[in-house]
């Protein structure tokens, strides 16, 4: 099965990037013991390296692998180059370089029983479009390597015998570099060798146990009711089609590749996803036909939940494929049936020791155990306004066991953009605000298309239980280069008594002198900072630099109630004779009705505290669009 994959400099990705598969440990060795290897292999103590090897390989587990992220963020390209590892084919006109001036190249690791380990890739010079595909492997303590060119159709094969050629290879598995310059030169060597090698293990031998979905896999040819082909004289091609593009239930289903699957696990593996309900395929004059209750319809007519739950069952009982890559697994299918699918693909990995990766744009993959190998990508501009690709491992982020509500997690890995506030009514209020900023909007008439782009409306609410919480939240969104705003209470940047409202400290103000913000505030009422246009500037002006937005008069129910123009409007909007900080956040959290809703919140929008939240909204999203 496949333990990782290590690239550089490929297609979007300019740096070295490495994704682990597995949660075995990474075997490192020294300098020394990859010479002392090289020279005497049979010693005590190298026998003894051996042994604690094996043991950390053995006492590692697989689990379920999950990538997420944007549309061009890279996802597909790592699964295409997996493909090509796993292949011994040269495809030189669509591997790109990110840099052609610089070396590219893949690596992928493998656990192959019985070699101790098993790499194969693909690496491209600069400054030309020659290609060299590697396989190494070794067994026995003796390390092999088969290559190929695509200048040329021979595969040369051989022993490696030097230190520094070994030291090259080990350096693949490692972390910090691979010597890639020792490794050309040792793959051009070996073209003069000519070591008898047996012809297995090679690039097919890791290809049969490899299996990868495409994400264009629709069987139907009628896209729209105005198609030529939805007329009745179609019917009987479009049920034959239909069968012809389901490829892979056909292809598994047929007398051909009926050793080739458990046909009791896929039955038990197939009924447990679609529980409760209960399908069965069937083949009839060499057509495909679903059998549900008591009724019988072709394939065509079977919902796509059901087509993905019967492809992934066939593959998950599949006999000789150990890794498996699946695009949307889980397109058609309602909550609870994603649920059950993850679940026996969790199940395939830790039992049956398989290596599953699954490209999802659903968060109900992502959970407590799921969320340790979710692998997010996400791009970036480069200097010269092309993008560069990166993945980052969430599990590996320090902060994430402290972010325990997988609720957050989960919008937090689904989302372009966030704004980050303390409690739900904060949540309540800015989402009101952004409704009636966006009906505000419509209700314009001619807007045009640059104001949609810059919609502030876009970015998930996510309240985080108050804000001692904002960093742990802030680091694993700066970890995933997820863009995040602040919205906080005033206590979060100014230390006041409760009782009295006078000053204590001043918090977290970035660059602006704190001490002297001291010495004329201490132990004097909030007002005197509220009233003092210039200070609250600074001090606010310094926030909005890291992305932060402070409240001026403490919270949002003391911003709604700031405006002593509106006050009464307000006030009659939800009915009520006066308003308290107090009145006003418990009539928030019993919920307003719906006419209550746009009354109030098309007052809010001339309080001039939400015009000025509004103001930093907008002053942020086109910062990001410019950019």
């Amino acid at each position: 099965m496949l333990k990782s994959i290590t690239l550089e400099n490929f297609v979007h990705f300019k740096d070295r990037t490495v994704i682990d598969f597995d949660t075995t440990p990474r075997v490192k060795q020294s300098k020394a013991s990859l010479h002392k290897e090289a020279t005497s292999s049979n010693t005590s103590e190298n026998k003894k390296q051996r042994r604690d090897a094996e043991k950390e390989v053995a006492s590692g587990w697989n689990t379920l692998n999950i990538f997420v992220g944007a549309n061009f963020c890279g996802k597909s390209t790592v699964i295409e180059l997996i493909r090509r590892c796993m292949t011994d084919e040269i495809n030189v006109s669509v591997t790109n370089s990110f840099d052609d001036n610089s070396f590219a190249y893949v690596f992928c690791q493998f656990n192959l029983s019985p070699y101790d380990e098993v790499i194969s890739g693909i690496i491209k010079e600069p400054g030309n479009d020659v290609m060299y595909k590697v396989f190494i492997y070794s067994a026995k303590n003796d390390t092999f390597l088969r290559s190929k060119s695509s200048e040329s159709i021979a595969t040369y094969s051989g022993l490696v015998h030097e230190a520094d050629d070994k030291e090259a290879i080990h350096s693949i598995v490692e972390k910090e570099s691979v010597n890639i310059i020792q490794l050309l030169h040792l793959i051009k060597s070996s073209n003069t060798q000519k070591d008898c090698l047996p012809e297995e293990p090679s690039w097919k031998t890791i290809e049969n146990k490899y299996v990868s979905t495409l994400p264009l896999r629709g069987i139907g040819m009628v896209q729209w009711t105005r198609s030529e082909k939805i007329k009745k004289e179609y019917k009987e091609s479009n049920y034959k089609m239909a069968c012809d593009r389901a490829e892979v239930i056909s292809t598994l289903l047929s007398e051909d590749h009926r050793d080739d699957v458990d046909e009791q696990l896929e039955g038990e593996i197939f009924r447990f996803i679609t529980y409760p309900e209960t399908f069965k395929f069937i083949k009839k004059d060499g057509l495909l036909y679903v059998q549900h209750n008591e009724s019988e319809f072709p394939l065509l007519k079977t919902s796509e939940g059901i087509l993905e739950a019967k492809l992934t069952s066939l593959l998950l009982a599949h006999k000789h494929i150990q890794t498996l890559c699946l695009e949307d697994p889980d397109r058609g299918m309602h909550p609870q049936m994603i649920e059950r699918l993850k679940t026996m693909m969790y199940m395939h990995v830790t039992s049956y020791k398989k290596t599953i990766i699954v490209v999802t744009h659903s968060p109900y993959f992502i959970d407590s155990i799921t969320i340790d190998k979710t692998h997010v990508f996400f791009r970036k501009k480069t200097a010269s306004n092309s993008y560069e690709c990166s993945v980052k491992n969430a599990g590996k982020n320090k902060e994430l066991s402290k972010v325990s509500d997988i609720e957050t997690l989960r919008t937090l890995l689904f989302s372009t953009k966030v704004l980050l506030v303390e409690g739900p009514i904060d949540k309540e209020v800015v989402q009101g605000i952004f409704t009636q900023y966006k009906c505000n909007l419509l209700e314009r008439g001619v807007i045009g298309m640059n104001e949609l782009y810059k919609d502030i409306t876009t970015s998930q609410i996510i309240p985080v239980g108050g804000c001692e919480n904002t960093k742990k939240i802030q680091s694993f969104c700066y970890f995933i280069n997820l863009p995040c705003l602040c919205l906080w209470d005033l206590d979060k940047v100014v230390k006041f008594d409760k009782q009295t409202c006078k000053i204590q400290d001043f918090l977290e103000i970035g660059n602006v002198n704190k001490d002297k913000l001291k010495a004329k505030y201490f132990d004097k009422e909030l007002s005197y900072l509220i009233g003092c246009d210039e200070d609250f500037e600074t001090i606010s002006t310094s926030l909005e630099q890291r992305k932060m937005f402070v409240w001026r008069h403490g919270t949002v129910e003391d911003a709604i109630l700031s405006s002593r123009n509106r006050y009464e409007e307000i006030c009659s909007s939800i009915n009520c004779p006066s308003l308290t900080n107090k009145s006003l956040k418990k009539k928030l959290k019993e919920r307003l009705d719906e006419k209550e809703r746009r009354t109030f919140y098309s007052q809010l929008m001339e309080v001039s505290e939400i015009q000025r939240f509004i103001r930093f909204m907008e002053k942020e999203e086109n910062k990001r669009f410019n950019n």
